[in-house]
């Protein structure tokens, strides 16, 4: 099982700021993949996002001095360098030939061990298929001397896979498909359990689909092997503002806010004797004082959806991301409590 660690190039302004200390203390043994979000896609071609990026990809790839079998990947697209960059270099053969042979060129040269396609709009599924294909067929040129692996982020709404996505061809060529099983959220004026396992009941509509259960099972009906697919976990929490302060149940009306990191989350909660539940429906965890309710995923939660992962044979976790986790232990149970709780039981369980 995979235990995929997403690391974003912007955590270095975050409040508190994620370091190059803080990269250096890393334990290298807790994933087995640091993504490294992102790269820019522009004119056909990988490009550093961050002015200090080339430092950073150095930092996390010497993680792999202390254990050899941790593995890289350079993730591209994200929300900020949008789909237009990607539709582009669709529209020719000679552009996608020019991507492939540049990224596979820029990966090796920044020591990563693969790449994630963090792609999710609208495009011609039938032309991203031929890239990915080409892809494949590049990085199989270079195997014998640069192993690398090819993973995508898949999105969970249904007329996004189906629109963009040419599933049965990608089951072929990837070695995983990340689902985007966080964020998850029908009506903006309704609290939501925004990384909800399972539907509430009784559901229907957007709401039935909003959870990780249905966009699992929607990928393998589409041909994606369960054994690629990898679903996120968040370490963020999401704060509503309640409408009725004695109606804080999922599905009750309040107003969406801010996203949080676990360190804020965690105060929330030991600062301001915060009364919190578990969903034992949905599975997942939200916590209220006053007229603010938060949505989130515990350690006891986290734990619980690795076993339903080695349960299903899915791939394995991906967790988003260890600079919203408490890497500092500033809450005092742990440093990278949250992304511990599920790497620790599939890393027993791949021992096995």
């Amino acid at each position: 099982f995979v235990r995929m660690c997403y690391f974003t190039n912007w955590a270095q302004y975050s409040s508190p700021p994620f370091t190059k200390d803080d990269i250096d203390a890393i334990d290298p043994f807790m994933c087995s993949h640091i993504i490294y979000a992102f790269a820019n896609l522009k004119d056909n071609e990988l490009l550093e996002y961050e002015w200090n990026d080339q430092e950073s990809y150095s930092k996390i790839n010497a993680l792999k001095s202390s254990n050899a079998k941790l593995k890289t990947l350079l993730s591209v697209g994200g929300a900020s360098n949008g789909e237009a960059p990607l539709n582009s270099t669709l529209s020719s053969e000679e552009n996608m030939r020019h991507f492939v042979n540049q990224s596979i060129a820029f990966i090796i040269e920044n020591g990563f061990d693969g790449i994630n396609l963090e792609f999710s709009g609208k495009r011609n599924k039938e032309k991203f298929a031929d890239l990915v294909t080409m892809l494949r067929e590049g990085v199989d040129k270079v195997s014998a001397t640069h192993p690398m692996e090819i993973a995508m982020f898949g999105p969970t709404a249904q007329d996004f896979i189906d629109g963009s996505f040419a599933v049965a061809r990608l089951s072929q060529e990837l070695d995983f498909v990340i689902l985007g099983t966080f964020y998850f959220q029908g009506d903006p004026n309704t609290l939501a359990l925004h990384t909800a396992l399972y539907p509430k009941r009784p559901d229907s509509g957007e709401w039935s689909t909003s959870n990780t259960a249905w966009a699992v099972d929607s990928w393998m009906e589409r041909g994606m092997p369960k054994d690629k697919i990898v679903i996120i976990v968040a370490t963020t929490a999401v704060k509503y503002t309640l409408d009725d302060v004695t109606n804080h149940r999922p599905g009750d009306g309040a107003t969406k806010g801010d996203t949080v990191g676990f360190q804020e989350t965690c105060t929330f909660i030991k600062d301001s004797n915060a009364q919190c539940y578990q969903d034992n429906q949905q599975v997942g965890d939200y916590c209220v004082r006053g007229n603010t309710w938060i949505s989130f995923d515990g350690s006891s939660t986290l734990t619980y959806k690795a076993e339903w992962v080695i349960q299903h044979g899915l791939g394995g976790i991906a967790t988003w991301t260890l600079d919203r986790d408490d890497f500092s232990n500033s809450c005092t149970m742990g440093a990278y409590n949250l992304t511990k709780s599920w790497t620790s039981v599939l890393s027993d369980a791949s021992k096995q």
